[in-house]
């Protein structure tokens, strides 16, 4: 049995969590497009304030990982 320190997982486990925070941003803007480069299946909004959440809980969640 191989046992596994915690601090060897502590990088890739960060890079998991900002890989699914990132793309959970990015299916945000999909599901309300702003514009038509977002636009795939879901009609054109045209509502900047699910951008605006998004870039603000990057933008927390970047000060998180600052800290």
């Amino acid at each position: 049995m191989v046992i596994v320190d915690n601090e060897l997982l502590a990088i890739p486990r960060s890079a998991l969590v900002t890989l699914l925070i990132l793309c959970g941003l990015t299916l945000m803007l999909f599901l309300k497009p702003p514009t038509r480069f977002w636009v795939a299946v879901e009609p054109l909004s045209g509502d900047w304030r699910y951008t605006r959440v998004a870039v603000s809980l990057l933008g927390l969640y970047g000060l998180i990982l600052a800290a």
